[in-house]
């Protein structure tokens, strides 16, 4: 009787509680399949958002099958009890965000300090700085698709602006940067709305013209602090390289400003994860791998990773997810537990995202437009071939620690095959098989070939660790890698004027590699 009458109290709590957490909590596409039947709209006013139907809380996020709430769901399916459907989870959020929000949680004052910077910065000549630097063959890992159109957004924004004819620090320029801040504080806190055929053009205008987000301010800032970072000298902004690295580390609060308004609005998506990647990029470049903001940004990135889920399988089983944002996803994945090893084995720490909780994927190849369509050489290839490398570079870390340590040189050789295979397989054109300098291909094509044998190289060096553990002394194998590894990272330093960053700057190449090289050579 006891049992019978708890279980029915659980079924109780479950039915007010009533939570479907068998799919991911935040799928924006699912939304918005439930709010449209066509395309991809572009939302552009407040009143079109109170038309969307009713959407469950986007936050916590992916819950796993082990969760209290996955629990609750098993029981509810046991019972025989009909549910309310119109019962909503205590975690949805007002159909309206309150007009007091922004006040109450301090993010106007902030908000309005971001605008107010803009009066600060030339936009046109930052807008040409990043044209001139893409103009180069760079990019932004992740977000290449959008750089351009952020920029050409951020133009439209500041003459809008312009022609408003405010004065600086006038109480009419105050009201109207309360007014902006709170309408890109609106859009930042909608869902993008997705639908099987949906198009980028559609995603894109989601976040740019009168739909307009913090995102969208980041993602320019952030392409304006690498710009200024790679472009050695731009004369309407800077003068010489040291001018251009403080420009950039302008930029970059300006990036943790707008990224700080985004999350606090706890409406995690997408955008904000690419933003938070390129972020940790940024930051990672400017001020240094060993920084402790570049450490903490990545714990920032794992969390966000896992909690949308994307370390699950993402696949089309989602009907209403477009293709182009499933590979998108994936990338975001494949990018994250790349610079997840990286940083990790740089700084001698665990790393925060392991595959045994992952199901791996990586984004799909593009091929060449015309015959004979071969894999083409740009950031997704990038993404693909350097995230594989990172699974050999943890299976190498386990090993290296392994408490028992009577089959660790088995294991090693078996990570070794492994290696070796993974190289066999990479597409020809994506090995390097000569000296950099007689390489052929554009700038961006030669440091895409220097990282590849970079990471082959690494993860070669990580294994001949193991060895130096039980021997005092380095072999010969592990010397000749350690050898070609400081000759090709010679080559890079004498060439980079002659490279265009195809995933990392030269520096990230230099100080991954070098000094794990001077401590085997010591």
């Amino acid at each position: 009787m006891t049992s019978r009458k708890a279980k029915m109290d659980t079924v109780s709590i479950v039915q007010c509680k009533r939570w479907d957490c068998n799919q991911y909590i935040y799928d924006c596409s699912d939304r918005g399949h439930r709010s449209s039947g066509v395309s991809s709209p572009a939302i552009s006013n407040h009143e079109d958002a109170a038309t969307t139907p009713h959407h469950r809380y986007p936050n916590p996020g992916y819950i796993g099958s082990s969760s209290g709430f996955a629990i609750f769901n098993e029981v509810q399916s046991m019972s025989e009890t009909p549910v309310d459907e119109n019962v909503h989870s205590p975690f949805d959020p007002p159909a309206e965000m309150p007009v007091d929000t922004l006040e109450d949680q301090s993010i106007l004052p902030r908000a309005t300090h971001v605008l107010d910077r803009l009066y600060h910065i030339d936009i046109e000549q930052l807008a040409a700085l990043i044209l001139v630097w893409v103009d180069t063959g760079a990019s932004l890992a992740l977000a290449e698709s959008f750089v351009l159109g952020c920029v050409h957004d951020m133009l439209e924004f500041s003459r809008l602006r312009r022609t408003a004819g405010f004065e600086s620090g006038s109480l009419a320029q105050t009201r109207a940067d309360a007014q902006q801040a709170r309408l890109l504080s609106r859009n930042t806190c909608r869902p993008i709305v997705l639908t099987g055929n949906s198009t980028f053009d559609a995603y894109l205008g989601q976040m740019t013209g009168p739909n307009r987000r913090w995102e969208t301010l980041g993602l320019f800032f952030v392409a304006s602090a690498k710009a200024a970072s790679e472009v050695e000298m731009f004369p309407a902004l800077y003068a010489n390289n040291d001018d251009g690295k403080k420009l950039a580390k302008s930029m970059t609060y300006l990036i943790d400003c707008c990224l700080e308004l985004c999350l606090g609005f706890d409406c995690l998506n997408d955008l904000q994860l690419i933003l938070q990647y390129e972020q940790f990029h940024t930051h990672s470049g400017i001020y240094g791998e060993t920084s402790f903001r570049a450490w903490r940004i990545m714990g920032d990135l794992a969390t966000s990773l896992v909690a949308l889920g994307y370390h699950e399988k993402i696949d089309q089983q989602l009907s209403t997810t477009p293709q182009f944002v499933i590979e998108l996803r994936k990338a975001i994945f494949a990018r994250m537990y790349w610079a997840d090893k990286a940083l990790s084995v740089f700084m001698g720490r665990p790393p925060r995202i392991l595959l045994a909780f992952c199901n791996f994927q990586v984004p799909n190849f593009r091929l060449e437009s015309q015959a004979p369509y071969a894999e083409l050489i740009d950031f997704v290839a990038d993404t693909r071939c350097s995230a594989k490398f990172a699974v050999l570079k943890e299976q190498s870390l386990e090993v290296f620690r392994m408490r028992n340590p009577s089959d660790q040189m088995e294991r090693a050789d078996m990570i070794r095959y492994d290696l070796e295979q993974l190289w066999l397989e990479l597409p020809a054109h994506f090995r390097l098989t000569t000296t950099l300098a007689a390489s052929k291909g554009s700038p961006f094509v030669r440091d895409f070939l220097a990282n590849q044998r970079l990471e082959y190289l690494h993860t070669h060096f990580l294994l001949g660790l193991t060895y130096l553990q039980k021997h005092p002394e380095p072999n010969e194998i592990l010397l000749g890698v350690a050898g070609e590894m400081l000759s090709l990272i010679v080559e890079i330093i004498l060439l980079r004027s002659k490279l265009v960053n195809s995933g990392t700057g030269w520096l990230w190449k230099v100080r991954l590699s070098a000094v794990n090289i001077l401590n085997c050579m010591d």
